[in-house]
């Protein structure tokens, strides 16, 4: 397959250097993984023609030292007067034959160097260690790799989906309709291995969509042990930790129809091999839900927030035609109390598996052409501070914030957060901006008639808070 160039063209700009790589093919979406590599490298992960490339770049090289092996005691050779020494030299082969079967099944141990290598004054940047191709026999549209945070900006007693040590999980739509789960080491593959230990789970068919997907999106869901197991644990007297697995949830849309959202929940087993724990996605349990959309969406984005957030299973999706919604994957519902019980309600809420809407918000009008009022064009939209608010961006070139949550100074809890008060999110047919500005070039996606439309300001619709503009607020 056609290799990732080691040399690329490297242009000075005043925030640093911008290095481009001449592809021999075309490549159709590209994504940065969130996680570095146990040796330091950074990891690319591009879509094309006919698969995945995969690109790991900088950190700590191979060490040109031989994979250690395990060592293996060689039998000591019997003396001739000794009558039982054929016994022992049955014996000695029969373990001998066992411990070179174990050596075939364990993988040597390639070892990296201890720092990273020096960067070359002449090309001052971090040179491509290994990249490897996924083939998956049809064009990749998009991609989506798991919003996780950096290890250094995460608690340690945060829970943490554990395949995410090991593997590089990555959801891709395909020209053929079908959605791909690929997983393969974080760990860059010496180059004299041949097996890079690849799994490709393909959902096509009647659980897929009919039609060109348009994106992905990706996170993890933690499902707890049946409530009533632990029910009949406690009346038992049992004392044992409740258990439960990691699930990975895939939600891809599409126009068909008038639009079309399915979601995708992926078990994730463990399976005890030579080397360790493997962690492997079922494809025998996938459960799938669809929704039909009132139009086309334009992106699909779970919220960034990891379990046990409740909003890690909430999902953005915005709208072409003036409006975004967020769903909620998994809906809560409370359970029937006792009326002797003190505790709160709170503590008897369960998730459900069937999902429900729980807002929709809308930017303003412009005035068209012809004089009448439209709804304004949404661009694209995305969560920001941490999955607490949504930042928008329309065809106009006027970006805002939608504090949904209360997340800014002066306000209060927003309607996510079941208040009936909202000072985050206000209006009807209307969702006033917490903060907003705007982009003082016209945009690619904007037509001609927007662009010919009333200039744009010069300036944002906000004041910077500085001790001279405080006093206006």
């Amino acid at each position: 397959m056609p290799s990732f160039p080691s040399r690329p063209l490297v242009r000075p700009r005043d925030d640093g250097l911008q290095l481009s790589y001449q592809l021999p093919h075309r490549v159709h979406t590209a994504k940065g993984y969130p996680l570095l590599a146990p040796n330091g490298s950074s990891i690319i992960v591009y879509g094309y023609e006919t698969g995945l490339k995969v690109v790991w770049r900088g950190g700590r090289p191979f060490s040109n030292e031989k994979p250690s092996a395990p060592k293996v005691d060689r039998p000591r050779k019997a003396s001739n007067a000794n009558e039982d020494a054929v016994m022992i030299i049955d014996s000695d082969d029969e373990s001998t034959a066992e411990t070179q079967h174990t050596q075939q099944d364990e993988e040597p141990d390639y070892q990296f160097e201890e720092d990273e290598s020096e960067v070359d004054p002449v090309h001052p940047y971090e040179d491509v260690l290994r990249q490897i191709d996924v083939p998956l026999g049809s064009r990749v549209l998009e991609l989506a790799v798991p919003r996780i945070l950096p290890e250094t900006a995460r608690s340690s007693l945060d829970p943490f989906p554990p395949i995410l040590t090991k593997d590089i999980i990555v959801a891709a739509v395909c020209a053929d309709y079908s959605t791909r789960i690929v997983t393969l080491p974080l760990l860059p593959p010496h180059p004299t291995q041949s097996e890079f230990g690849i799994q490709v789970v393909s959902i096509s068919g009647g659980v897929s969509h009919q039609e060109t997907p348009r994106g992905v999106s990706a996170t993890f869901t933690y499902q707890e042990s049946d409530q009533q197991d632990q029910d009949s644990s406690r009346n038992q007297g049992a004392s044992r930790s409740s258990t439960g697995r990691w699930d990975l949830l895939v939600a891809t849309h599409s126009a068909e129809s008038s639009g079309l959202l399915i979601i995708h929940r992926i078990p994730i087993t463990e399976e005890e091999t030579a080397s360790g724990t493997a962690y492997l996605l079922c494809d025998d349990e996938i459960e799938t839900r669809r929704r039909y959309l009132p139009a086309p969406a334009v992106n699909v984005s779970f919220n960034p927030s990891g379990y046990p957030a409740p909003r890690h299973s909430t999902l953005l999706v915005a709208f072409h035609s003036g409006c975004v919604k967020i769903y909620s994957c998994f809906s809560v519902k409370p359970l029937k109390a006792s009326r002797r019980s003190s505790a709160p309600q709170s503590d008897y809420e369960t998730s459900e598996t069937e999902g429900r809407w729980l807002i929709s918000l809308y930017p303003g009008f412009e005035q068209s052409a012809s004089g009448l009022a439209r709804r304004k064009t949404i661009i694209n939209a995305e969560w920001v501070l941490g999955g607490r608010a949504i930042l928008v961006l329309t065809s106009d070139g006027e970006w805002g914030v939608w504090d949904i949550e209360g997340a800014g100074p002066g306000t209060i809890k927003g309607p996510l957060q079941r208040q009936s008060s909202v000072q985050g999110v206000t209006g009807g047919s209307l969702t006033a901006f917490s903060v907003s500005g705007r982009i003082l070039s016209p945009l690619p996606g904007a037509s001609r008639s927007e662009m010919s439309g009333p200039a744009f300001e010069q300036r944002p619709k906000f004041a910077p808070l500085t001790p001279s503009t405080k006093r206006l607020r």
